[in-house]
């Protein structure tokens, strides 16, 4: 009896050893209580969002099962985002940065600790050249760390003229797994469109439901100069420029302007809740994806708000612009699309009369 009950332990042990896995933990201190923080992944690893409510007294815990190490983002209230890595077995603590007023750390981990210090020797070297090579001798020491797509991402692709040579050099120092990453492939194609060749493409086929349920795709917006900005209701600079564009003239202009607002709010509860109390102006949408939005993965967007230009052919005319390029430059380009219209309705009445003209001949 003795023996069996024995065999009948050890294995519920190695049963529970088992079933245990591996894990990582976060906690920390934000704010006076009951903030949101959010948690992404940076590729399909981690492919949704978490979401932490800070405890009366400010603190929060994340804690998440993993058996290799995952590149994450952590998402502060104020906008800020903050790389971090889960690490097996391993624990991080958020905590001020006393060197740094309203900046946070993240102390815990040796891919922590390592991200930390070359982005301290990078942000620390004014010249282009000499960054780029830190971050190559970096990849050649550590082909195989995700710190590297970070590097490659922020330093060369997302930068106003980002090297497509210097992104590919980068690439070709890359372990072959880290090669095949999703976002590695995807930084060619941005930082080449970004150089030039981005612009006047086709902005992305979208077929989607608004908020107040009418439905929209790319055809509706033609002959029409067409502003595109992904916000968050969270995020109060978003919540300032689209407060901003309620002041634009060209928003009675239906026939030749429009405004289409891409939201990466979570909680659509709180997206609607925006809508009202802030009066958003245009058409609003939010499919609760944030960054892994279809229309947005095709851009590079790391910060909010983000506004692009798409002209009335349906092409990305201008990025990154703002309520300065709106006022300067909308009205304008509103006239001058009003011209090209009436002179296109004009050629067209010119060939039907001319197609009456060859029928009464006959």
């Amino acid at each position: 009896m003795k023996k069996a009950i024995v065999a009948l332990l050890v294995t519920l042990t190695l049963f529970a050893c088992k079933e245990s896995k591996p894990s990582y933990t976060l906690e920390g201190f934000y704010g006076n209580g009951n903030d949101t923080l959010l948690i992404f992944g940076t590729d399909r690893r981690h492919d949704h969002i978490d979401t932490l409510i800070s405890k009366k007294d400010g603190s929060f815990l994340y804690n998440i099962e993993t058996d290799t190490v995952i590149p994450l983002t952590l998402l502060l209230p104020d906008g800020k985002m903050m790389a971090l890595y889960a690490e097996p077995e391993q624990k991080g603590v958020f905590i001020a940065d006393t060197l740094h007023k309203n900046r946070y750390r993240i102390i815990g981990g040796a891919t922590q600790e390592l991200h930390d210090s070359i982005i301290a020797v990078i942000d620390s070297i004014d010249d282009s050249a000499q960054k780029q090579k830190a971050i190559e001798e970096f990849i050649s020491a550590y082909p195989y760390n995700d710190i590297n797509i970070r590097l490659i991402t922020h330093y060369l692709a997302e930068v106003d003229n980002p090297s497509i040579s210097a992104i590919n050099e980068c690439i070709k120092l890359l372990g072959g797994t880290l090669q095949d990453n999703e976002r590695i492939q995807e930084l060619t194609l941005k930082a080449d469109r970004k150089q030039g060749n981005l612009l006047y493409r086709s902005f992305p086929d979208f077929n989607i439901t608004l908020a107040d349920s009418t439905k929209r795709k790319n055809s509706d917006y033609r002959d029409k100069h067409l502003v595109v900005t992904f916000w968050a209701s969270w995020d109060s600079a978003s919540i300032k420029r689209l407060k901003e564009y309620r002041k634009l003239k060209a928003l009675k202009d239906t026939a030749h302007f429009a405004l289409l607002n891409i939201s990466f709010d979570y909680d659509t509860a709180a997206w609607r809740r925006s809508l009202i109390n802030d009066s958003i102006p245009g058409d609003n949408y939010c499919d609760t994806k944030a960054w892994g939005n279809d229309i947005a993965k095709s851009f590079t967007i790391n910060k909010l708000p983000y506004s692009i230009h798409v002209n009335p052919y349906q092409r990305t005319n201008k990025f990154g612009i703002d309520e300065e390029f709106l006022n300067n430059n909308i009205d304008s380009l509103i006239n001058k699309l009003k011209d090209e219209i009436k002179k296109r309705k004009e050629r067209e009445r010119k060939r039907q009369e001319e197609e009456e003209k060859k029928k009464k001949k006959k």
